[in-house]
């Protein structure tokens, strides 16, 4: 703990010029609105240049009895600072009374869709999806040989797949490893829910392999990459059921909002996300973090479907357009 505070507060408050426990643990307990503790001991060592606190796992902070995680990366900062965006999260108006989001769309807008298909040569499939800010690279190889014979399925194809972050996806830059415990969730959740579209038993004996990698991480990255296995499996041939595409929808201020940005899920409120079948009504994929009434969880979800539907619509969109130009350039 420092024993002064030397610098400006960013807020415009210049500190006491006293020990840092004779001001910061009164300005601690007096946040009645924000009762903010440690979920897990942080890294704090002194800053012998600055004077101030180095803190790591930003991350693990518990406020009003729910985790939450910062929608920003700060490396360097007082503990006072660091309290006070606790305090910013916790009041900050997702809904201004005009009914406008923090970006400017409505509560049930969804943000800009674009994407692009055939993109990695090499591949049999590939595809790029972009969700606002959110962008995600997805590539696919076959049916081709299984690799490894003991994985072999003799009544159906073999599914694999791989999720991984670019280091320059978010804003933090530490490295992010491939097989750490949440890209390996995130690939069994993405497999599980590509298995369930994809029709494995026309082709036995086999195995495809789906890459998905984040280019650009603002929110809503799970349904990004799920969206983006789509269409690569479609530019690749693979005979599917139906287009299984995802969405997500949260409550934030007793307003239902549909796709989370990377502020609105870092929020610590209630976050669905859901994968369906468009045209068979069904549901492959139902995620919720937090907990909602029974009539709000049905309004959300059915709110997160209908992104679905036209996240499907699209992706419709850009096949048929790019089926037309392949029959231009073939003179067809």
């Amino acid at each position: 703990m420092p024993n002064a505070i030397k610098k400006k507060d960013i807020f415009g408050e210049k500190p006491a010029d006293k020990p840092a426990s004779a001001w910061f643990f009164p300005f601690f307990t007096s946040l009645a609105k924000c009762r903010a503790t440690r979920a897990a001991p942080l890294d704090e060592r002194q800053s012998k240049r600055s004077g101030q606190l180095l803190i790591s796992g930003l991350n693990s902070w518990r406020v009003n009895h729910q985790d939450i995680s910062l929608p920003l990366v700060v490396k360097t900062v007082t503990e006072a600072v660091f309290l006070r965006i606790l305090v910013l999260l916790q009041e900050m108006e997702y809904v201004s009374p005009e009914g406008l989001r923090i970006d400017g769309r409505r509560p049930m807008e969804m943000r800009k869709l674009q994407a692009e298909i055939g993109v990695v040569a090499k591949a049999d499939g590939s595809a790029v999806f972009e969700m606002g800010n959110t962008k995600v690279i997805a590539a696919v190889y076959g049916p081709r040989e299984v690799q490894n014979r003991s994985q072999q399925l003799n009544d159906q194809a073999l599914v694999r797949c791989e999720y991984s972050m670019a280091n320059f996806s978010t804003g933090d830059r530490m490295r992010k490893p491939k097989g750490d415990r949440r890209s390996t969730e995130i690939s069994l959740v993405i497999r599980q829910t590509m298995e369930a579209c994809i029709l494995t038993q026309l082709m036995p004996r086999s195995q495809i392999d789906i890459y998905v990698q984040v280019l650009q991480a603002d929110g809503g990255t799970r349904s990004a990459c799920i969206n983006a296995a789509t269409l690569a499996l479609a530019d690749a041939g693979i005979p599917m059921r139906d287009f299984v595409t995802s969405c997500s929808a949260g409550y934030l201020n007793s307003t239902p909002l549909l796709d989370l940005n990377y502020v609105e899920d870092s929020a610590g409120g209630p976050d669905v996300t859901i994968g369906i079948l468009p045209k068979l009504d069904k549901v492959t994929l139902l995620q919720m973090d937090a907990k909602l009434p029974l009539d709000i969880f049905e309004n959300v979800m059915q709110l997160a479907a209908e992104g679905c539907k036209a996240i499907a619509e699209y992706i419709r969109e850009v096949l048929s357009e790019n089926t037309k130009q392949l029959e231009f350039r073939r003179g067809v």
